[in-house]
This record gives structure tokens, sequence and C-alpha cells, in this order.
């Protein structure tokens, strides 16, 4: 690995983390639960009091708004 690498490397989790933090609450949780702590669809809705639809909805919604955000930063 390169530093040059790694200095890319960490700004496209920067990028990333930056478009995370600016969806929707609702979203936000779904994607750090599914992504971060690696919940199953299942467990996050029980978790947030949700059902399996909405969560697969929220998810839907927020991968959605992450990709046009990212493709316009990286």
């Amino acid at each position: 690995d390169s530093p040059e690498y790694s200095f890319l490397d960490k700004e496209r989790e920067t990028e990333i983390l930056k478009a995370i933090e600016a969806l929707k609450y609702k979203q936000k949780v779904v994607v750090v639960l599914y992504y971060y702590d690696e919940l199953s669809i299942k467990e996050i809705a029980a978790v947030t009091g949700s059902t399996e639809g909405t969560v697969k909805t929220r998810l839907f919604a927020a991968r959605k708004k992450l990709l046009k955000t990212l493709e316009n930063r990286i």
C-alpha cells in the first residue's frame, strides 16, 4: 500500500461518512445498523420498532440518496 493509496482511501471514507451524516435520521439509522453493525433487516425492524418493509424502504431510499451524493463527490 502506497501513501497515495492510503490517502485516497481515507478521503473516500471521509466522503462516505459525510454523505451518511447528511441522510435523514431514520435513513441514517438503518444504514449504520445494516452496514456497520451488520444487522439483518429483521433485526433492524425489531430494534427500531418498524416493519421489515419499512426498513427495506428506508434502506432503498438511503442507498439512492448516497449514490446521488457520492457520484458528485467521488
